[in-house]
């Protein structure tokens, strides 16, 4: 009399059971919005885009040779903004212009505060120039650390992975 195999027979060894095969490679972390780092600098630079530009509007309603150049730096001030909004409505395929731009401006600012360090200016005012080319400076730092994220979500966006993310 032959036993047939199953739980009842002390003596078989246990079947395996069967895996589910393991899930489709995906790109990590690709999702319907773009990178938080990038994010967290679009939203800063909305920020010193807007106080400048309400800055400079006010320089620019007072008059005066200052207004010539309160027009300029209006321009720069709605690039920072038009530019943010860009790059978080996924218009932009790359956050470099803005990390450029913010860094070019960042020079300016150096420049504008080596011109004003004199004997007379008092540490407040060299801490108003300063504070500003920080806060000028973090946001393409944001954008450079999300940049890569940033760039697979606009891919992801028009249907194409890069070949580095589709081999993941």
């Amino acid at each position: 009399m032959s036993q047939t195999p199953g739980p009842s027979n002390p003596y078989q060894a246990p079947v395996a059971a069967t895996e589910p095969p393991p899930p489709e490679p995906v790109a990590v972390g690709l999702s319907a919005s773009p990178s938080g780092l990038v994010i967290a600098a679009a939203v800063l630079w909305i920020i010193i885009g807007g106080l400048a530009s309400l800055s400079h509007l006010i320089v620019l309603f007072r008059g005066g040779i200052a207004a010539l150049f309160a027009v300029v730096a209006l321009a720069f001030d709605l690039v920072f903004i038009f530019g943010a909004i860009s790059l978080l409505r996924g218009r932009s395929e790359d956050v470099m212009g803005m990390v450029v731009f913010s860094f070019v401006m960042l020079g300016l600012l150096f420049l504008m505060v080596l011109s004003c360090v004199v004997p007379d200016a008092g540490p407040a005012a060299l801490l108003v120039l300063i504070v500003p080319m920080i806060a000028l400076g973090l946001p393409p730092c944001l954008a450079l650390g999300g940049r890569r994220r940033y760039q697979a979500w606009i891919a992801w966006r028009h249907g194409e992975l890069p070949p580095d993310l589709e081999q993941r």
